[in-house]
């Protein structure tokens, strides 16, 4: 339930951000609008005397003989169509790219850094889908149905059930596009062949005609095939006006409500679903292999990630690369990266540094750094090589042992390939390496860490997460500045968690910044809590009388608390951050 919910939270987040969102929902009203101020109706003794369209005004019988109720029945049972066709196409629009963008390059390393199974990620995102299309067709059938109550004082429950059915076909057109974007990681090309089912399934209402007037048998054959393959968007659509109408519709419409296109539509769906699921589990494990990400070790201790590519092309993060091209200017770390051809601000797009334990009860760890990117494999051993680095290999590749005055931590170096650098203690790269071989680590089915990975910004631009307990054995843990009372206070609250984690993202405008600690006690997370208010307190009275503007940055960040965690995030505009980059650099 908890991936479920997480799931949904992040698709209504994407949506919002990326407009889809506001858009869904804005033509909806807009159409709603429309509908309010296009009809009025004069009605005198419970019939209708009177009707205006778009402000023309309609011809009425002179006995003004026509029942509102009837009305109201014939207008539902034609309108239902024209909202059959604006949900349906609204819905495959705003959900088509659930997929793809899923698939996207980063997009696709986080979730599968999560403890979730490929299967419900995706089962998930599809209920996700279905409840945002689910919402606004709420949302547009009650308000058509609250105008003609309002305009009427007719009320006709029946139209509801058109809601249903609606929901059904989207649901159904839904599944193919998820498997359409599995395959091809493409919404444009989910949405067309979404789009061009739907149309099919209405042509293939007249199978019989068409198969009659081919020539060949196997032709009709197919087309009858065909048919019942192929959802029955024609047939629901007749559907949606018999369940409206009742025992009023036309006995070839009330035919559509025969079990059959339901029975044939749903199993098309689920085949569909399936289909997405299966080449879901084929599809990731070939994006996601080679990536830095999937290397993250099982048993990872510490982990952390900076998505150096997002921030080359923020204004904000930008800055900090115009600090970092200053150092170094000289020495031998210049001549190495000059001799090597590599930028490391340019040619890195994403960072992952993990620590592991050498044994489970050991005060030993495993460093291991992997980097996505673009280096010369050539170049780069060649500079190795130079200053006395000694190539070895594995079952699983080659590497490099870097030179070094302790020969029980020799550090070491691999090139897999030209997209990929693995550093770290000569173990850790060793078990790097096999991981890569076998399609990439079991971190995020292995728990530990990765339990808890769903409660960081799933868009962050850099993380970082700790195991408290046992990073303990090789570190004093995770520590603040203590040289005022609240870091003392704070650094003394922070050894009494489990894990902590802290994030920040660039959204172009401001940097926010969050972190999180865990703990299954609760007088641990009042400590915590109040600890994290106290020296928010106490940092606006220390910048108040010298940087004033401060003490509105840090009134942004809140604080609050679960069963299991206490959580501070807040943001800071991109203007008071290029100030204190600026300070820095004076």
């Amino acid at each position: 339930m908890k991936v479920l919910v997480a799931n949904i939270e992040d698709v209504m987040r994407e949506a919002a951000a990326r407009w889809t969102l506001i858009a869904y929902f804005l033509l909806s009203t807009i159409f709603i609008i429309i509908f309010a101020s296009a009809i009025n109706l004069d009605i005198v003794n419970g019939a209708l005397a009177g009707a205006t369209l778009f402000g023309k005004e309609m011809q009425m019988p002179p006995d003004h003989s026509i029942s509102i109720e009837r009305l109201v029945l014939g207008f539902e049972s034609g309108f239902s169509v024209v909202l059959y066709f604006l949900c349906t196409f609204l819905a495959i629009f705003a959900t088509a790219h659930l997929v793809p963008r899923m698939q996207e390059k980063g997009t696709v390393d986080l979730y599968l850094s999560r403890p979730v199974s490929r299967v419900k990620l995706l089962l998930s995102r599809y209920v996700a889908g279905l409840i945002l299309a689910g919402s606004n067709v709420i949302y547009l059938i009650g308000s058509i149905w609250l105008i003609v109550m309002w305009k009427t004082h007719v009320v006709h429950p029946r139209f509801f059930l058109a809601g249903a059915v609606m929901l059904f076909v989207i649901g159904t057109l839904l599944a193919f596009a998820f498997a359409v974007g599995v395959v091809t990681s493409s919404t444009a090309v989910s949405i067309m062949a979404t789009y061009g089912l739907f149309f099919f399934g209405l042509m293939l209402v007249g199978h019989e005609r068409i198969a009659a007037a081919l020539s060949k048998e196997w032709q009709a054959t197919m087309i009858n095939a065909l048919y019942w393959v192929i959802p029955k968007t024609a047939e629901l659509g007749q559907a949606v006006v018999a369940y409206v109408a009742g025992d009023q519709v036309p006995m070839r419409i009330a035919a559509a409500l025969s079990p059959m296109p339901f029975i044939t539509t749903a199993a098309f769906g689920v085949v569909c679903l399936a289909a997405a699921c299966a080449a879901l589990l084929l599809a990731v494990p070939v994006l996601a292999k080679t990536d830095a990400l999937s290397l993250i070790p099982s048993d990872a201790v510490t982990v952390g990630v900076v998505k150096l590519a997002e921030m080359r092309s923020s204004p904000l993060s930008s800055t900090l690369f115009e600090q970092t091209d200053k150092v170094s200017a000289h020495g031998d770390a210049e001549r190495f990266l000059r001799e090597a051809g590599l930028q490391p601000t340019r040619d890195i797009d994403v960072v992952m540094v993990a620590t592991t334990l050498r044994t489970p009860l050991g005060h030993d760890a495993d460093i291991l750094i992997a980097a996505d990117g673009r280096f010369n494999a050539d170049r780069l051993t060649r500079a190795l090589v130079a200053r006395g680095a000694e190539k070895r290999s594995s079952a699983h590749g080659t590497y490099f042992i870097l030179p070094t005055e302790r020969d029980d931590r020799s550090g070491a170096v691999a090139f897999p390939d030209s997209h990929l650098a693995i550093i770290g203690t000569e173990g850790a790269v060793v078990e790097a390496l096999a991981a890569r071989a076998s399609g990439g680590t079991s971190f995020m089915s292995a728990g530990g860490l990765a339990r808890d990975l769903g409660r960081i910004d799933r868009g962050a631009t850099a993380w970082a997460i700790v195991d408290v307990t046992r990073a303990k054995r090789f570190a004093d843990g995770p520590h603040v500045s203590s040289n005022s009372a609240p870091g003392a206070a704070l650094n003394s609250a922070l050894k009494t968690v489990t894990t902590v984690a802290l994030w920040a993202t660039d959204s172009g405008d401001a940097l926010k910044l969050g972190a999180f600690g865990l703990s299954n006690d609760p007088e641990t997370l009042q400590l915590v809590e109040d600890t994290l208010r106290g020296a928010l307190s106490a940092m606006r009275l220390a910048v108040q009388e010298k940087q004033p503007d401060l003490v509105t940055v840090l009134r942004r960040f809140n604080v609050s608390r679960t069963d299991d965690s206490v959580t501070i995030s807040g943001s800071v505009p991109a203007s008071t951050f290029r100030d204190y980059m600026g300070r820095q650099a004076r």
